[in-house]
């Protein structure tokens, strides 16, 4: 097979693993007493106010991560009824909602996927950077994807 210029480019793993739960605090008791887990940080509560969003409405969310070997996993904890956080747990119960990538070329993987119809979910500027959940679970494979805003010399 050739190289297909016009695929999403994607890193060998993806940057975390998105887990919707529905008691941080709980996750994380039975990670760390069931594996073993490093670089734990309680990031904590999140509500981006409207400047900081590029799609999707109102939210709060609870955030923790963690490494489990070279795994990184975040842990969200909706903290209000309005995210599409909260409604997938609602639906699906707490599990896998998104897998994250890095990408050089964020304008570029978001006018791809938009023109497959994917629509934009929720997204926003975390520390300069833009992130954004893609419809993609709406797709074959029923996986939520995030875009990172990579930039040269930063994460």
């Amino acid at each position: 097979m050739g190289e297909d210029l016009n695929l999403v480019p994607i890193p060998e793993l993806p940057e975390h693993i998105g887990v919707v739960v529905r008691d941080i605090d709980k996750a994380i008791e039975y990670l760390s007493s069931t594996y073993t887990i490093q670089n734990l940080k309680l990031v904590g509560d999140y509500t981006p106010d409207d400047a900081e969003l590029l799609a999707g409405g109102d939210f709060a969310v609870r955030i923790a991560t963690l490494e489990m070997g070279k795994t990184k996993l975040e842990l969200l904890q909706p903290i209000n009824e309005k995210s599409i956080l909260a409604q997938f747990l609602k639906n699906s119960g707490e599990g896998l909602h998104h897998l994250a990538f890095w990408v050089p070329n964020f304008d570029e993987v978001l006018a791809k996927f938009e023109e497959q119809g994917v629509k934009k979910l929720l997204g926003g500027y975390v520390d300069g950077k833009r992130w954004i959940y893609m419809d993609t679970g709406v797709k074959p494979g029923g996986i939520i994807t995030e875009f990172m805003e990579f930039k040269v010399g930063g994460d």
